[in-house]
């Protein structure tokens, strides 16, 4: 245990002065936890004989009112603060747990009021709201240099630091700076325009501006929030009422979550280097690395979600995405489909069997597909890259041969094996399936209102995205049938001189 805690280097902000207390320790705890006192003799002979232990009984601190009998069989290391404790009965989705310290060993921590802290092998360095419940844990701590799941940059990274979200491109190139509160909008544009350095120096610039670089954060568990039974916790943030069980690793993530709307990490699972919005769910031994999650989004059933980010109102399940830039409102929730180095603009739907960026139609190994919204590909569809589809396409099951880039909106799209070409029906969903638009529209923009504190994206499927590719579509229909007509025209010419 002490070989652990001095690896975590926490140990030299702890003595940059005699009650461990640093400047953003105490930001962090906030006022809640300045108005402590130190134990009377009388409380640390009831602590010894509860068979408590500590390296010094001075640096440890306790907030008015305090029940040392609520207090059994810890071992306290460094300087910790402790809330108020008296009996009561904290109450989780599962079962009830009473307030107090029990069997736990907690290293530099501050725990806050009311909270039930039991049965965990290893605390370091970590800051509790207020109801908290920490139970039957192998390990919650802190790094030295805690980020949180953001890709910022702290004093002393090199210069050749690349913490980023690798969407889009397989092989980098488009890594995003992502921070908490992320918007779709500003992954599209620090991915899409590359080129542009003053742009991105300047997007950069805001993520930077948001945090600070100085190393010495502790992990933050709000109040309400319940970690249990988990293997390994470290460089964790959440918000309240945040609900962990189980998982078997969640580290250097921030967990947005609120009281009215809990995300959840459940079942297994594995979120490391991420950040999770609002009312979002992780469960069944869904792996999720190095990405960002939209509000109300659910990742579930082994899903794999890698260097990605996923829209707000999205559910993921069994399959595998990486490196994908994914807008609101995405169904992908079969076990053989996945989706690689794609944009797809949301409100998409990817059928069972969808094999989309795995066929590489060039020994080239940063192909991309772009997808506007309302992307629906047909069972067992399989696509080269690079390919570019406009709003609302559907696609035929079929394994297309070639590159496709299709500038038809509403429109159905076909590879007829028999006759070995390729057939487009432009406006096949106003033509015969109108009622799908109509039900989607009502279907998505009910999801969303629930809950949601952010601007609602369009739903419309006539609105000026897909007026402008409907225009730009007639007009390239108007140009190749004056082109088939000129051909026409020439061909019967050069009959009629024959």
């Amino acid at each position: 245990m002490k070989n652990r805690f001095l690896s975590s280097g926490m140990e030299n902000y702890d003595k940059q002065n005699h009650s461990g207390l640093t400047e953003i320790r105490k930001k962090q705890a906030g006022v809640s936890l300045l108005k402590t006192r130190a134990l009377t003799d009388n409380e640390i002979n009831t602590l010894v004989k509860n068979r408590n232990t500590s390296d010094n009984w001075t640096q440890i601190h306790v907030k008015e009112p305090f029940n040392p009998e609520l207090v059994r069989e810890c071992d306290f290391r460094g300087f910790v603060r402790i809330g108020r404790l008296e009996e009561a009965v904290l109450k989780d989705p599962e079962r009830n747990y009473y307030c107090g310290l029990r069997n736990s060993l907690i290293i530099s921590s501050d725990i806050g009021d009311y909270c039930s802290i039991e049965n965990n092998r290893y605390i370091s360095h970590i800051i509790t709201g207020n109801y908290v419940i920490l139970s039957c844990n192998n390990e919650i701590y802190t790094t030295e240099s805690a980020r949180f799941g953001n890709c910022i940059r702290k004093d002393g990274d090199s210069e050749n630091n690349n913490n980023s979200v690798d969407v889009i491109n397989e092989s980098g190139g488009r890594g995003v700076k992502a921070f908490s509160g992320i918007l779709a909008s500003d992954f599209y544009l620090a991915s899409r325009y590359r080129d542009r350095s003053v742009l991105q120096d300047k997007l950069n610039s805001f993520t930077d501006s948001k945090f600070d670089s100085e190393s010495g954060y502790y992990s933050f568990i709000d109040d309400y929030s319940v970690i249990k039974n988990c293997s390994t916790v470290y460089d964790i943030m959440t918000g309240r009422s945040a609900f962990i069980k189980g998982a078997a690793r969640a580290g250097n993530i921030t967990v947005n979550s609120r009281s009215d709307n809990p995300s959840m990490i459940l079942d297994n699972c594995i979120a490391v280097n991420g950040i999770t919005g609002e009312g979002c769910r992780i469960e069944s031994s869904a792996i999720l690395e190095n990405f960002v999650l939209g509000d109300f989004c659910t990742v579930k059933l082994g899903a794999r979600l890698i260097h990605s980010y996923l829209g707000d109102f999205s559910t993921f399940a069994c399959g595998e995405v990486l490196n994908s830039l994914i807008y609101t409102c995405h169904e992908q929730h079969h076990n053989s489909s996945f989706l690689i180095a794609s944009s797809v603009q949301g409100q998409s739907n990817i059928a069972s069997g969808a094999t989309i960026g795995s066929n590489h139609n060039s020994r080239m190994n940063d192909c991309e597909l772009w997808a506007e919204r309302g992307f629906w590909p047909g069972l067992c569809a399989s696509f080269k890259h690079n390919s570019r589809f406009a709003s609302f396409c559907l696609l035929t099951k079929s394994a297309f041969p070639y590159e496709l880039d299709i500038k038809f909106p509403f429109s159905l799209v076909n590879n007829n094996e028999e006759n070995n070409t390729l057939e487009i029906i432009p406006a096949y969903w106003w033509l015969y399936n109108m009622y799908a638009l109509i039900r989607n529209f009502f279907k998505y923009r009910e999801r969303t209102l629930k809950g949601n504190k952010k601007p609602l994206p369009e739903f419309d499927f006539l609105a000026p995205d897909t007026v402008e590719e409907i225009i730009a579509a007639l007009h390239l229909i108007e140009k190749k049938r004056s082109e088939a007509k000129d051909i026409e025209t020439e061909s019967k010419s050069i009959n009629f001189e024959v």
